[in-house]
């Protein structure tokens, strides 16, 4: 993250979140501070290629405290965001 960007925000720096709440905050005051600023981009499409998995999906994913497998049914599939949405 470019810090002169987080700074005129208002957004201390060095800047380390812990939550996903941290960082769509940081991305709302980012925008409002410079509307032209894209404060959040994610990866996806067939065009991005492995790059939607390892640069976009993947860091979702590991936001979750998750994995792709569920220990619990013994199944590959989203188990971490069910767990996350409650489902």
């Amino acid at each position: 993250m470019r810090q002169p960007v987080l700074q005129k925000a208002g957004v201390a720096v060095p800047w380390r979140p812990k939550s996903w709440a941290e960082i769509l905050d940081a991305a709302r005051k980012m925008k409002a501070a410079d509307p032209g600023v894209v404060p959040f981009n994610m990866y996806a499409g067939k065009g991005a290629g492995e790059a939607a998995v390892m640069q976009s999906f993947y860091e979702l994913l590991c936001g979750t405290g998750s994995t792709l497998y569920g220990e619990d049914d013994k199944k590959w599939g989203l188990a971490g965001f069910h767990r996350l949405a409650g489902t």
